[in-house]
C-alpha cells in the first residue's frame, strides 16, 4: 500500500465520520416577547405603505434640507462607514467556509566549506534548490461552528444596515424639527419687534397725556417698564435663532457661518394624520425593532458557535509542489502532501464553558432588549397620537384666550382714554395679550413637533432607497403617446 493510498483512505474516513455529525442550531423564537394591543388607542384602520413623509408638509425648502442631510450629514456618513465594516466582517467570516489557496515559491543556496590551515577556507561544494507549489488548509465544519459564526456576522451586518436606516429616519425628523423651531423662533422675534413698536407708540401717547395732566408719572414708568422688558427679550430671541441656524447647518453637513441660508418665515400646515395601523405594521416598519430582532438572532447563533467550539475539530491541509536543484528541471519533480489533524480540547480551565455561559447571557440580554424596543415603539406611537390630539384642543383654547385678551386690551384702553379707569388694568391686559401671542406661536411649533415624533415613531420603508449619495429618486415614466 502506497503512502498516497493511506492518506486518501484517512481523508475518506474523516469525511464519512463527519457525515453523521449534527450541527448546533439556535432555538426557535416565535412571536413577540411582549404582549401587544390589537390596535393602537386612537385609530384602527390599516395603514398603507409609508412614502417619504416630508413632501406632505408642502415646504420645498424643508424637503431640500432633509434630502441634502441624508447625503451629507456627518453622522450618516459615519453610519455608512460602520455598515461597511460590518459587511466586511461578514465576508471575512464567510471565507472560513471555503479552503484557502496559497502560492509557495522559494530558492536557496547552501555552501559547504572545508576546514584547513590556510585562509581563506576552501569551498568544497554549493547546492541550489528551487521550489514552486500550492498549499491549502480547510477546517471540516463538524458541528456547525464556522457556519454559526457566519450566520451571526450576517445578522450583525443586517442589523447594521437597519441602524443606518434608523439614523436616517431620526435625522429626517431632527432636521424638520430644527427647521420648524427656527421658523417659529423667527416668528416670535418678528412678533417681539412688532410688540416693541406698538409699546413705544403707547408710551409716547401716555407721555403726551402726562404732559397734558391726563396721566400720572406712575403710568409713564409702568409703560416704560413694558417697553424695556420687550426690548430685553429681543437679544436672547436673536441668539436662539442663530443657534438653531448653526445647528441646522451642521445637520445638513455644512459649516456654520458660511453660505448656508434659510429663508422660510411661516410654519407649514399639517396634513391629515397618518393611520398607525396594527402593531404588526409598526414592527415591520421600525428599523430599530428589526435591528433588535436581527441582533437577537445573531446572539443565538453565537451560542451555537460557542457550544460547537467545545467539541473536536478536524483540519485538513494539502500541498503540491515542484522541487529541484536546477530551475530548468523544477517541473520534473512533483511532490504531494495531504494531512488531516483531529484536535479537541482536553483542559482549558473552563474557558470554553464560560464562553457558552457568556453567549447565553448575551442572548437573554438581547431578548429583553428586543422586548423593550417593541414596547417603546408602541409607546412612542401612542404618545405622539394623544399629544397631537390634545395639543390641537389646547391650541383651540389658546386661540380663544388670545382673542379674548385682545378684546380686553382694546376695551380697557378705550375706558382709560375716556378717563373711566386708571392705567393698571390696561397694562395688565397688554402684558397678558402679548404673552399669549408669543405662547401661541410656540404651541403651534409644539404641535408640529408632535407630528414629527409620530412620523419617526411609525418608521417606514422609504429608508430602503438610501444610498451614500442620499435618497434615490424614482425614474420618471414618460406618458404613453
Amino acid at each position: 500500500m502506497t503512502k498516497h493510498t493511506i492518506q486518501y483512505g484517512v481523508l475518506l474516513s474523516v469525511l464519512t465520520l463527519t457525515g453523521g455529525c449534527v450541527a448546533f442550531q439556535p432555538p426557535e423564537r416565535d412571536g413577540s416577547p411582549v404582549p401587544l394591543p390589537e390596535q393602537f388607542g386612537l385609530y384602527t384602520e390599516p395603514r398603507p405603505d409609508i412614502d417619504p413623509w416630508w413632501p406632505a408638509l408642502g415646504a420645498p425648502e424643508l424637503s431640500r434640507l432633509i434630502e441634502t442631510a441624508l447625503g451629507d450629514n456627518f453622522s450618516i456618513r459615519q453610519a455608512w462607514a460602520r455598515l461597511q465594516q460590518a459587511e466586511a466582517l461578514s465576508r471575512i467570516a464567510r471565507s472560513q467556509l471555503y479552503p484557502d489557496l496559497n502560492l509557495d515559491a522559494g530558492a536557496g543556496v547552501t555552501r559547504r566549506e572545508a576546514a584547513n590551515d590556510s585562509a581563506p577556507p576552501l569551498v568544497s561544494g554549493t547546492t541550489e534548490t528551487y521550489s514552486l507549489g500550492l498549499s491549502s488548509q480547510y477546517e471540516v465544519d463538524l458541528w456547525g461552528r464556522v457556519r454559526a459564526s457566519t450566520h451571526a456576522t450576517d445578522f450583525d451586518a443586517r442589523a447594521g444596515a437597519l441602524d443606518l436606516q434608523a439614523a436616517a429616519l431620526s435625522l429626517s425628523t431632527r432636521v424638520a424639527d430644527t427647521w420648524c423651531h427656527l421658523v417659529a423662533q423667527r416668528a416670535q422675534l418678528a412678533l417681539l419687534r412688532g410688540q416693541l413698536e406698538a409699546n413705544q407708540k403707547v408710551m409716547e401717547l401716555i407721555e403726551l397725556r402726562f404732559r397734558n395732566a391726563l396721566a400720572t408719572a406712575l403710568d409713564v414708568y409702568q409703560q416704560r417698564q413694558v417697553v424695556a422688558g420687550t426690548r430685553a427679550a429681543i437679544p436672547p430671541a436673536e441668539a436662539n435663532a442663530q443657534v438653531l441656524m448653526n445647528e441646522l447647518a451642521v445637520l445638513v453637513g455644512e459649516v456654520p457661518g458660511t453660505h448656508f441660508v434659510v429663508a422660510a418665515t411661516n410654519l407649514p400646515a399639517l396634513p391629515a394624520l397618518p393611520l398607525p395601523g396594527i402593531p404588526a405594521d409598526l414592527l415591520a416598519n421600525r428599523p430599530d425593532v428589526q435591528a433588535a430582532g436581527w441582533r437577537l438572532q445573531s446572539a443565538d447563533w453565537r451560542v451555537s458557535a460557542a457550544k460547537a467550539d467545545r467539541l473536536p475539530a478536524i483540519r485538513l491541509s494539502a500541498r503540491g509542489a515542484y522541487e529541484s536543484g536546477e530551475w530548468s528541471s523544477v517541473f520534473d519533480n512533483w511532490l504531494l502532501n495531504l494531512t488531516a489533524n483531529l484536535a479537541g480540547p482536553i483542559f482549558d480551565g473552563g474557558r470554553r464553558r464560560g464562553e457558552v455561559a457568556r453567549t447565553l447571557a448575551v442572548a437573554e440580554e438581547r431578548l429583553a432588549g428586543y422586548g423593550e424596543t417593541v414596547a417603546v415603539a408602541v409607546k412612542e406611537v401612542e404618545n405622539a397620537l394623544v399629544q397631537e390630539q390634545k395639543q390641537r384642543e389646547h391650541l383651540a383654547a389658546v386661540a380663544v384666550q388670545v382673542e379674548t385678551s385682545r378684546k380686553t386690551y382694546e376695551e380697557s384702553g378705550s375706558r382709560y382714554l375716556n378717563g373711566m379707569i386708571d392705567y393698571l388694568p390696561v397694562l395688565t391686559a397688554l402684558v397678558a395679550n402679548q404673552g399669549l401671542e408669543l405662547s401661541e406661536v410656540r404651541k403651534q411649533y409644539e404641535l408640529i413637533s408632535y407630528r414629527l415624533a409620530l412620523y419617526r415613531a411609525l418608521g417606514g420603508d422609504w429608508m430602503q432607497t438610501l444610498t451614500p449619495m442620499g435618497l434615490t429618486q424614482p425614474e420618471e415614466i414618460a406618458p404613453d403617446e
